[in-house]
């Protein structure tokens, strides 16, 4: 493609406007006067679009908003040396730049958003009982439905040039195997949200993985539920499993109007937030804040996190005993319970004991906390 198509095709993807495209021309024009100038320009244009080549490549590689500015960013400086110092060259750069800019805020949807979107919807007629649901790039929902079901895929291309060179869908996997629904999309430079609507009574197994994007499942009957991801928000409502594992490495955790009989929470960054549970044991992981309500049937509870207070409803006259300790906070509790202080430590850790003396089995409760209050009341 010589450079005049290039400028027509960069016109065509709304990389450049019409008044440059038209300053470009006339450049051209005058440079095929000067052989040693042409020579110069094409060497320009073609680093320009190698860029887009290269960043492509650097959105594979996708973890976390700080790797797209750290790998993306080098990449533009590479180009801006090379590239001459031309009115028209300066204000492609600059619209590139502001794309890096946008990554910075830390919000994917900021890097997702310049291209068009593309949906398909994929019916499901054969019988499964257990769902596999693995995304690189996109938001996942699951929820029930009473009609067929179905898959739901919007893909947003990283780069709007790249919906003509390629089916996205091609490369999106979604069948099922051995009475379990596979659905995987393997692909970096694109954002694949995915919607799956079940209309099953009940699911043996449900598993969802994710690198970039948050999941929301609701109103389904499991045997197990299985949600891990890196860098997104989970929601969790209106779900019976028997046992269930719910993680994020960068996110916040929300759990309501739900029911397990074991249940593990884990949030290596962010807040986790249940309403409305019935669980009977219960393990939370975190690096800050917990809100836990429980319920009659909680046997077994354990909290414990890094940075954030812990705050934990129990039933009125529900029998407790555990231990509870912070190393800067507070412990706060209810009047009436059987305490007994342990001595405080040289580094000011402050750690309570609840004794239940009577015969009724009681509530088993540990909560710990490095940086925060740790505070148990009832309702």
């Amino acid at each position: 493609m010589d450079s005049k198509a290039r400028i027509l095709k960069m016109l065509e993807d709304g990389l450049i406007t019409t008044k440059e495209a038209i300053d470009l021309m006339n450049a051209l024009n005058e440079d095929d006067q000067d052989k040693k100038h042409t020579s110069d320009k094409k060497e320009e244009e073609n680093s320009i679009y190698k860029f887009f080549e290269n960043m492509t490549d650097e959105v594979g590689k996708i973890l976390d908003p700080d790797t797209i500015q750290k790998n993306a960013k080098e990449t533009f400086d590479d180009v801006r040396r090379k590239a001459k110092a031309t009115k028209s060259t300066s204000d492609i750069l600059k619209t590139l730049e502001d794309v890096f800019d946008k990554a910075k805020t830390g919000d994917i949807d900021a890097i997702f958003q310049q291209g068009s979107k593309n949906k398909l919807i994929e019916t499901i007629e054969e019988d499964f009982s257990s769902v596999t649901l693995d995304v690189t790039n996109g938001n996942v929902e699951v929820k029930k439905t009473d009609g067929v079901t179905a898959v739901r895929f919007e893909v947003t291309p990283f780069y709007r040039k790249l919906d003509k060179k390629r089916n996205y869908f091609e490369d999106i996997f979604c069948e099922v195997k051995n009475g379990n629904l596979e659905i995987m999309s393997p692909l970096r430079s694109a954002k694949v949200n995915v919607v799956l609507e079940i209309n099953e009574r009940a699911l043996d197994h449900l598993h969802i993985s994710s690198s970039n994007g948050s999941v929301d499942v609701e109103d389904l009957l499991l045997k197990d539920l299985s949600i891990d991801i890196l860098n997104g928000d989970i929601e969790v409502e209106d779900i019976s499993a028997k046992h269930a594992f719910v993680r994020t490495s960068r996110g916040s955790l929300d759990v309501k109007e739900s029911a397990f009989t074991n249940l593990e929470l884990v949030s290596m960054l962010g807040t986790i937030s249940t309403k409305e549970l019935d669980v009977e044991e219960i393990d939370i992981k975190a690096n800050g804040s917990v809100s836990l309500s429980l319920n009659e049937d909680t046997r077994d509870a354990k909290i414990q996190t890094n940075m954030g207070s812990i705050n934990v409803e129990i039933p009125s006259g529900r029998k407790v005993e555990g231990r509870l300790n912070t190393v800067l906070g507070h412990i706060n509790y209810p009047p009436g319970l059987n305490i007994r202080d342990m001595k405080p430590s040289d580094l000011g850790l402050k750690e309570i004991m609840i004794i239940n003396d009577t015969d009724e089995s009681g509530l088993v409760i540990e909560a710990s906390t490095k940086v925060g209050s740790v505070t148990l009341h009832t309702v």
